[in-house]
Order: structure tokens, then C-alpha cells, then sequence
């Protein structure tokens, strides 16, 4: 008569138990990660000197984060603030080869200063971007203009490599 034995049940059941025993147990090492976050509207002291730099009038004034002089008594002309964050990030894993992958977001208004400009719809634009690391200041002294990212000097190409997604209202005006 052809039938399983009792026993052979029982050791099969037996081995499923172990083996699903044993794949559980082997310890799983995860991936490495970074990660970088940080939110200027719960933060309980301004960021500026430890999880960023802050350079030229960028300031955290009641969770937001001023760029340019935000003084009615002061001419805002030509004001100029950059703020990066104040350690290297890397891009690949210089052991695998493998790129990075990064999301951001970030939500901002550009409030025009209507004493100094002739098209009240302008402002100060901004620029989120990427450049080599730097403990000094990341990009060369520009003023408020080319969002003060770089001098303003003609036929000269900028000396550091730069990707960045600029936000500028005056262009939009025109």
C-alpha cells in the first residue's frame, strides 16, 4: 500500500521548521546610508554655526530663513546670504561605485522690496545648489546680482563646478 509514513511527515514538517529557522536567523547586514534632515520651522535655535554655514546677511529670524537684510531702516540693496550645509555629503560610494540618489524640498517666498525696484512684481531670487566642499565661504563674493553667486566678470568662466536650480522672480518680470 503507498502512503506516507507518520514519520516522514513529521521529518519533513521537522526541516521546514529548521530551514525557515536558519534563513531567519542569518543576520542581514542593511545598506549604509546618509541622511541629512533638518526643519527650520521646528528648530529650537538657529541652525547656523552647526548643521549649516551661514555667510553675508543670511540669518534665522522666527523659523524662516532670511537671505538678504530684512530691515525697513536699512537699505536692502545689494545684500547678499548663502547658507550651505556645513559637512561634506557624499555623492558615491567611493568603495561600490554606486551613486548617490538625494530628494529635497523645500518651500520659500521672495517678497519684493518695493522702495528700490522699478517693477514692484521683482525680488531677490534664490538658488539651491551643488558645489564642491569648502569649510570658506563656497562660492567667490557676487552682490545681488546673478544672485550672488559669483563676480561678475566678463568673457571669464566661473573656476568651480556648479549645478544648481535657480529661482529668480526678475526674469519673470521682464
Amino acid at each position: 500500500m503507498a502512503g506516507a509514513s507518520p514519520l516522514s511527515s513529521y521529518g519533513l514538517g521537522f526541516l521546514c521548521i529548521y530551514y525557515f529557522t536558519l534563513v531567519l536567523c542569518i543576520p542581514v547586514v542593511p545598506a549604509s546610508a546618509f541622511s541629512i534632515a533638518f526643519n527650520f520651522s521646528t528648530a529650537p535655535a538657529s541652525p547656523c554655526g552647526n548643521d549649516l554655514q551661514c555667510r553675508g546677511a543670511a540669518s534665522l529670524s522666527n523659523h524662516v530663513m532670511e537671505l538678504t537684510r530684512n530691515d525697513i531702516t536699512s537699505n536692502s540693496e545689494h545684500s547678499v546670504g548663502r547658507v550651505w550645509y556645513a559637512r561634506p555629503v557624499p555623492l558615491w560610494d567611493a568603495a561600490t561605485g554606486e551613486l548617490a540618489s538625494f530628494n529635497t524640498s523645500f518651500t520659500f517666498m521672495i517678497t519684493p522690496d518695493n522702495r528700490f525696484y522699478t517693477n514692484p512684481n521683482t525680488g531677490d531670487g534664490m538658488a539651491f545648489f551643488l558645489a564642491p566642499y569648502s569649510t570658506n565661504d563656497v562660492l567667490s563674493s557676487g552682490d545681488g546680482g546673478v544672485l550672488g553667486k559669483c563676480p561678475i566678470v566678463p568673457n571669464k568662466l566661473i573656476e568651480k563646478p556648479l549645478v544648481e536650480r535657480e529661482n529668480d522672480p526678475s526674469l519673470l518680470a521682464i
